[in-house]
């Protein structure tokens, strides 16, 4: 709906200007009644996976008085390859991830849920779904994938 309303661009991903997600910056708090889809959404429970509530966002290191960790309102990331690009000149839309859960609780230095999913793996996919996460795709359908088949997937079809 969003690339419908925009001229078929995607909304933005990275995190350093209002995004798709409301995250402002790279490590920072997520507030997605600020985030470009919110108009669409409108409603905070769709952001966070019930398995994530109240387990700890690691490397989330911007955090509103108030809050801590285990509050952080997001599970998911978008593809950075798809973000404020023209649907129509993205190739595989089958394949192709949309949004991805990322893993909350990694100790890897670089990975954060900040609302950008990167193709070099530095972000790592959930595993709270019997060592798998939930995929949404580019042509709208959504699916469950083992973490050795999403390291194909970012391979070949990012």
């Amino acid at each position: 709906m969003y690339a419908d309303d925009h001229q078929g661009i995607m909304p933005y991903d990275w995190a350093d200007a209002k995004n798709w997600c409301g995250c402002e910056a790279p490590n920072a708090w997520v507030y997605p009644q600020n985030g470009q889809l919110w108009p669409y959404t409108k409603n905070y429970s769709i952001y966070i996976c019930p398995l994530d509530v109240g387990k700890p966002a690691v490397n989330i290191n911007v955090i509103p008085a108030g809050k801590t960790q285990k509050d952080y309102p997001l599970s998911y990331s978008m593809n950075h390859n798809a973000g404020s690009k023209n649907i129509d000149t993205l190739s595989h839309l089958t394949r192709r991830m949309l949004f991805i859960q990322e893993n909350r609780v990694s100790t890897y230095m670089y990975s954060m849920n900040d609302g950008t999913f990167g193709p070099n793996m530095q972000d790592i996919p959930g595993d709270v779904h019997y060592n798998g996460t939930a995929l949404a795709y580019m042509d709208g359908h959504a699916a469950w994938k083992c973490k050795s088949d999403l390291i194909y997937e970012c391979k070949y079809y990012w």
